[in-house]
């Protein structure tokens, strides 16, 4: 398996935090679930990753707001899509 420095993994959350912002606007719902799902699954493995390096609480407190930043940021654009979604009910 590959090393990963830990600023390695900081630039790869800065990274995320800025392609989230460019393309959640412009993905369907589905996509967006899908890349919430993959954000929890990378965040999972970072803060092993980060723990098994015996990082200071700062730095994994650090990772922890970017990662809740980024995952608020998809869910919030989630919850505005449902809203905008044609209604199911026959109406119209």
């Amino acid at each position: 398996m590959k090393t990963i420095t830990v600023e390695a993994l900081f630039g790869k959350l800065t990274a995320q935090t800025s392609l989230i912002s460019s393309l959640i606007r412009v993905l369907p719902l589905d996509a967006l679930r899908t890349l919430e799902a993959e954000l929890m699954r990378e965040a999972q493995k970072a803060k092993v990753y980060l723990v098994g390096q015996a990082v200071s609480a700062e730095v994994l407190e650090n990772h922890d707001q970017q990662t809740a930043a980024n995952l608020a940021l998809v869910r919030e654009v989630c919850t505005q899509k449902e809203y905008q979604r044609p209604s199911d009910n026959g109406g119209g």
